[in-house]
């Protein structure tokens, strides 16, 4: 991700609503705009994403604020930025889940920073949503690096799916690590038991560590990440995000 670039990711309630043949800006707090480009969904609800550069002026006003996104021919209105939250960094968030039959798998920047020294799992909790009224909170059991592992919410206390999940930290005023990431229940694939196996043709070490594959690719390419940024100078490397 370019320096000064932010990704908008549209709310899953909106992102029906979006056309990518009708071109979208972003409007900032100083009345600067960029092109929005279209960089593809986010999954699992689906979310449309655009990316953004972030303008001169705007880079100067602190605390950064995130854009508005809006198509190019809407009338331009500033002046509910000034309430808006502060613009989520890359280096602090919960940035995707993982869910298995076992447990949740987190991914996390920026909680645990010391390398070789990861914090203990009781110090956490892991929070459903949060953005609502209703919030459910489960252990976490495990504290690696940006892996982090949670107990299943129950069942039958969790109504639906597809609801924000985070990272709590136990302090003496606990805090919620942003998050871009959702939680869905483990799916279940129906079997009809008449129907003759299916021949596959797959070495055994690949059939019996599919089910990790995407958290196996998310945990190096995070690790891979991390030393990229290392190499950088730390002036140069600025993330954002913004929820729309």
């Amino acid at each position: 991700m370019p320096e000064w670039e932010i990704f908008v990711i549209v709310s899953p309630d909106y992102t029906h609503v979006i056309s990518h043949h009708d071109p979208y800006i972003c409007v900032f707090g100083t009345g600067e705009i960029s092109p929005a480009i279209p960089a593809g969904e986010l999954h699992f609800p689906v979310r449309s994403m655009f990316k953004c550069e972030f303008p001169k002026r705007a880079r100067r006003r602190l605390p950064f604020k995130p854009p508005i996104l809006m198509k190019s021919t809407e009338n331009r209105n500033v002046t509910m930025i000034s309430t808006m939250p502060e613009l989520l960094r890359w280096t602090f968030l919960v940035y995707d889940s993982l869910t298995t039959d076992e447990d949740i798998v987190l991914f996390v920047k920026g909680v645990n920073n010391r390398q070789g020294i990861n914090r203990e799992p009781n110090e956490f909790n892991c929070i459903f949503g949060y953005e609502g009224n209703k919030v459910i909170i489960t252990n976490v059991t495990s504290s690696i690096q940006v892996v982090f592992r949670c107990n299943h919410p129950d069942p039958t206390v969790m109504e639906e799916e597809g609801v924000s999940i985070s990272l709590e930290i136990s302090l003496l005023v606990p805090m919620v690590v942003p998050f871009v990431a959702y939680y869905n229940a483990p799916r279940k694939l129906t079997t009809n038991k008449k129907s003759k196996k299916a021949r596959l043709c797959a070495c055994t070490m690949v059939y019996k560590v599919g089910k990790f594959l995407k958290e196996w690719v998310l945990y190096h390419f995070q690790h891979f990440e991390t030393k990229l940024d290392e190499a950088r100078t730390i002036s140069r490397n600025k993330r954002y995000l913004v929820k729309a």
